[in-house]
């Protein structure tokens, strides 16, 4: 599918607490060597990060940037648990994210910060995780959800626009 204007292969390794560092590795120069973007679920829950804090001793985006995994060709879905050392990372790596709000509803995952990583030039876009964890792939619907979510969590119903939800949805979620 190499130069297919509509379809972009992509590698996704599940997760730093389920695919090993010297696999991520492999991973990420498989993806350099035929320019193709690499997904992968990250900080996406409590105990995901007790997995890899028990695993490798830190956390997972710090785990991901000590192995030399992070960059621009990375997307990391979920992002909920972030420090603000972390999003300054993943925004100077060329990072960007999928915010999955019905999986993460679903799961009780947390919310991602999406406010506070599009303002640290993050590349933020709306994801859909997958139906097991979302009981539907309905992006309008994420759209709709991500706006809301943000309003209620930040109290700020001016803090994501509906032209936010649809840049994140479409050139936000291909920037990312």
């Amino acid at each position: 599918w190499s130069g297919d204007p509509l379809i972009v292969p992509a590698v996704g390794p599940h997760a730093a607490y389920t695919v090993g560092p010297q696999t991520l590795q492999r991973v990420k120069a498989l993806a350099e060597r035929y320019r193709a973007p690499i997904m992968i679920h990250a900080a996406e829950s409590p105990s995901e990060m007790e997995m890899v804090k028990a695993q490798y001793g830190t956390t997972t985006v710090a785990h991901l940037e000590k192995i030399g995994f992070l960059g621009p060709n990375v997307t990391l879905a979920h992002a909920i648990w972030l420090s603000d050392d972390e999003i300054g990372t993943i925004a100077a790596r060329g990072v960007g994210t999928a915010h999955c709000p019905s999986s993460n509803m679903k799961l009780a995952s947390g919310v991602s910060p999406v406010p506070k990583l599009r303002k640290a030039g993050v590349r933020a876009g709306v994801g859909t995780d997958g139906p097991s964890s979302n009981n539907d792939l309905n992006r309008f619907e994420e759209i709709d959800l991500a706006l809301k979510l943000h309003k209620v969590t930040s109290g700020d119903p001016a803090v994501l626009s509906a032209r936010d939800g649809v840049e994140m949805a479409t050139i936000g979620g291909a920037r990312a």
